[in-house]
């Protein structure tokens, strides 16, 4: 992780594969201004990714909200707020105001939390199913042949009777 004026290209989520994951196994959330998907990266810091819809307004309005979202998350992770090891892509909430930083870095230190709380193993949660056990291999240790399957001998023969 890097500590400076930018972010560098390890603390951010960028690919469309990566995106893909966390809208099909991430946590959504949402906090005031921000709406959040989580996930674990496996890292030992977070990244972030910013998706913004057109209908937010135009490029110069997104673009804007672009920068907000990861200067608070750069003086957050500076803070050392911010879970590790998670991935994070925000996107705004709905509204016709955009919000100041102070509001965006509350926001985002409370969702970033809630996240990472969903995303925590349960102690008592389900347990991982069972590996199905493998077949017998010998033919003779089977108990029973499936219903309308031939008898172990193999196929009968046509036209002879036993």
């Amino acid at each position: 992780m890097r500590a400076g004026a930018r972010l560098g290209p390890g603390e951010r989520v960028k690919s469309r594969a990566e995106f893909g994951r966390l809208r099909h196994e991430g946590k959504r959330g949402g906090d005031g201004p921000l709406r959040g998907l989580a996930g674990v990266n496996g890292l030992g810091w977070m990244r972030l990714g910013v998706a913004i819809p057109r209908r937010f307004g135009p490029a110069v309005r997104r673009n804007r909200l672009r920068r907000l979202y990861q200067e608070a998350f750069r003086l957050e992770k500076a803070q050392g707020t911010l879970p590790a090891g998670l991935d994070l892509v925000l996107s705004p909430a709905p509204g016709p105001d955009d919000p100041s930083l102070e509001q965006v870095r509350a926001a985002l230190v409370r969702l970033a939390r809630a996240l990472a709380r969903r995303l925590e193993p349960r102690p008592g949660g389900p347990p991982k199913p069972a590996a199905r056990p493998a077949p017998p291999s010998d033919p003779v240790s089977r108990p029973h042949p499936a219903p309308g399957a031939p008898p172990a001998g193999g196929p009968p023969s046509p036209g002879i009777d036993p």
